[in-house]
């Protein structure tokens, strides 16, 4: 049988000497062994391996054609770890040790191929200096155990606590105003409609600043109140796994949720003439709300919430107590002859002072103001209050107790806003007819 191997390379017929290099060809192999020189005292076997040039050397050229053959053959066969030093080698018994334990304790199976080339892609997508294996045990430690969560079941299921504390238990005043938990919950609603069918794992600092931009006409404090809301929610989902802690930290120090100075808008309060016209065109129910803010610089929350044992069971005063009072603490306010004059009618009744919500005294008193052309002023009857008792007392100390208010706030916002003859007249509103009323300017 006439070997597969073709020497290509055969003898001198006139010197009889070997001419070099000699070839070796079979299929599409190739191999070359060259002669001993003055600077190479060995013959040398010379090949290409898996892209790679190989020179091995031998002192006898018999071992040199031995090994040679042996090349060829392995060549034919496709093996190509004549291209491997011998550390290389070494590395891929260990490489293949390591890849029968992965095997052996997880199932999973995989070339070494396989496994240099996820490396390397994680390594390329981490950049310098991270470690793949610490990126994984922070993975492990924290982002394995989130939860996955819709960010509207997230809504739902954090207005719902916040709803929980709306409610009294004890008959005491709830830990929070349902008003607020309405506001919070419009509020996160807006983030839900900006953010679709996503997951609280995946808001996006990107996402967050597209939200914030669609409330640019309005005011500072109005869209500060929605960033604090969604500082809020994200610490809550973070508390609960829905969000990666470094994330939700990210999302919350973004620019898009950096509060923004407010700048303070100047007091507005009702002229004299319009507080009188409100109070002879409202209809009875509304006169005692309207009159203990104007008259007693009440809060639109804390006279809603008062009940008629307030007004009239310490004698003299109105009784703020605490389960009424915006800072929870009870206060007394004196009750001015010109606010007894527009309660009195009212004296003998029970239960609270109004028995409806918020939102329809809000509709009802606006309805009779709009009919009246008056325009609107916000907080504008308290503020009518503070700014005019302030006047008239000359006291910033004893107007701060009665409102619940800062001295210092009270100081910078309302002094010298009327002046003390104007404060008389605001606090001469007094009913129509009234009985034995004594003008507050007889003694204040």
């Amino acid at each position: 049988m006439v070997p597969d191997t073709n020497l290509t390379q055969i003898p001198d017929e006139k010197t009889g000497k070997m001419k070099f290099p000699v070839k070796l060809r079979k299929r599409r192999a190739e191999v070359r062994i060259y002669g001993r020189t003055a600077a190479y005292p060995s013959y040398r076997v010379a090949f290409y391996a898996a892209g790679k040039r190989v020179v091995e050397s031998f002192k006898k050229y018999s071992d040199a054609l031995h090994a040679a053959r042996t090349v060829l053959d392995e060549l034919c066969r496709g093996a190509e770890s004549r291209a491997l030093t011998p550390r290389e080698v070494t590395d891929m018994l260990g490489i293949r040790d390591l890849l029968a334990e992965l095997h052996a304790a997880t199932g999973r199976k995989m070339s070494a191929s396989q496994v240099v080339s996820e490396y390397v892609e994680a390594a390329k997508l981490l950049g310098d200096g991270e470690s793949v294996v610490n990126v994984v045990k922070q993975y492990l430690r924290v982002m394995a155990k989130l939860k996955p969560m819709r960010l509207d079941e997230a809504v739902k299921s954090f207005v719902a606590l916040q709803r929980a504390k709306s409610v009294s238990n004890n008959g005491g005043r709830p830990a929070l105003c349902e008003r607020y938990v309405d506001i919070v919950e419009d509020y996160l609603i807006e983030l839900c409609n900006t953010f679709q069918n996503c997951q609280v794992g995946h808001l996006s600092v990107e996402g967050l600043d597209l939200h914030m931009s669609k409330f640019g006409r309005l005011a500072a404090k109005s869209r500060n109140d929605r960033r604090a809301t969604i500082k809020q929610f994200l610490r809550w989902c973070t508390l609960r796994d829905y969000i990666e802690p470094t994330q939700a930290s990210k999302l919350v120090n973004c620019d898009a949720l950096k509060k923004e100075p407010v700048v303070r808008a100047r007091v507005d309060f009702y002229r004299v003439n319009e507080l009188r016209a409100l109070l002879d065109a409202a209809p009875a129910e509304l006169v005692p709300i309207i009159a203990l803010q104007a008259f007693g610089g009440v809060r639109l929350e804390e006279a809603l919430r008062m009940s008629w044992a307030n007004v009239f069971s310490v004698e003299g005063h109105i009784e703020i107590g605490a389960e009424i009072a915006k800072l929870r603490s009870r206060r007394l306010v004196k009750m001015c002859p010109t606010l007894a004059a527009w309660l009195e009618p009212y004296r003998g009744r029970t239960g609270r002072v109004w028995t409806d919500t918020r939102g329809v005294y809000l509709y009802r008193f606006n309805k009779v103001r709009t009919s009246l052309g008056i325009p609107y002023r916000r907080n504008g009857l308290r503020h009518g209050w503070v700014s005019h008792y302030f006047a008239l007392t000359n006291d910033e100390n004893l107007t701060a107790s009665q409102a619940g208010h800062d001295p210092t706030m009270l100081h910078a916002n309302y002094r010298g806003l009327v002046s003390e003859s104007e404060a008389r007249l605001w606090f001469d509103v007094v009913p129509q007819r009234p009985q034995n009323v004594v003008s507050i300017t007889a003694g204040h």
